[in-house]
């Protein structure tokens, strides 16, 4: 496990999946490689709640308030159907980058912090799980460590799980890391 390719969102779950890919870097002489892909799909009020918020721009965390002061979109059944995640209150581009900004040096310093070599892989754009196995692929990446949310099966199959499909399509190993329950 040479090449260590963590994905993360700042959440526990890839927080504690940093944390394993680190004993394993260190244990085996490895680098980490993370990677974060662009949160389209939260909630500017999901977004807010991150604790990398406070830590953002004053023009950035002012479209941010401006985003949450505006009334939240109305939409039709046919586009809820199109695309159920699609959020009804999405935080601007601008905000989404200074937060997976954020995120990556949060756990570059954690993992330098353990005496494990890591890289930040630029922010990306586009469905998590396709993100992850082109950046896998890109990065010749030796194995996957990420976040696993333990979705119950109706939400897996509704929702799809990123995890599973990484799992599924990734050419190397992928372990996949429950946080603890709290």
């Amino acid at each position: 496990m040479q090449r260590i390719l963590v994905p993360t969102d700042g959440s526990m779950h890839a927080k504690r999946a940093l944390a394993v890919a680190g004993d394993l870097a260190a244990a085996n002489g490895g680098r980490i490689l993370l990677l974060h892909v662009l949160l389209n799909k939260k909630e500017a009020a999901e977004i807010e709640a991150m604790p990398e918020t406070a830590r953002l721009a004053s023009d950035v965390a002012q479209a941010l308030r401006e985003v949450l002061a505006e009334e939240p979109m109305t939409t039709s059944a046919a586009a809820i159907m199109a695309d159920p995640a699609a959020p009804c209150r999405p935080a601007p581009r601008g905000v989404l980058e200074a937060i997976g900004d954020a995120v990556l040096n949060t756990g570059v310093a954690n993992i330098v912090n353990r005496g494990v070599i890591a890289e930040k892989l630029p922010p990306v754009d586009g469905a998590p799980a396709d993100a992850i196995l082109s950046a896998v692929r890109e990065q010749s990446a030796t194995a996957v460590v990420m976040g696993c949310r333990g979705l119950s099966d109706l939400e897996a199959f509704t929702f799809g799980s990123v995890s599973r499909e990484v799992a599924k399509n990734a050419p190397c190993p992928v372990v996949m890391v429950h946080a603890p329950k709290t």
